[in-house]
């Protein structure tokens, strides 16, 4: 016992018609959740970070030592090492 042929007719455009609107929505609505939670808070984070903080002791190691009172460039700025 199968369907008759017309009744079949129009299955795949009417899901379609359900469906794409609804994924659509979703799908913004996840990227709207994904650049609040992350995107937001990692640009507020990044806006307070010290960088400068983790680069000071690089100065001192032997990286940057290579000849005794030479300017080092780092981040844009001549630092002088001793």
């Amino acid at each position: 016992m199968s369907l008759p042929k017309p009744a079949m007719r129009g299955l795949l455009a009417k899901r379609l018609r359900f469906h794409l609107p609804i994924a659509f929505g979703l799908s913004l609505i996840a990227a709207a959740a994904f650049k609040v939670s992350v995107i937001v808070l990692i640009n507020q984070f990044l806006l307070f970070f010290d960088h400068m903080r983790y680069i000071r002791p690089l100065w001192s190691t032997v990286l940057f030592k290579i000849v005794i009172g030479t300017s080092v460039s780092c981040l844009g700025q001549n630092v002088y090492v001793r």
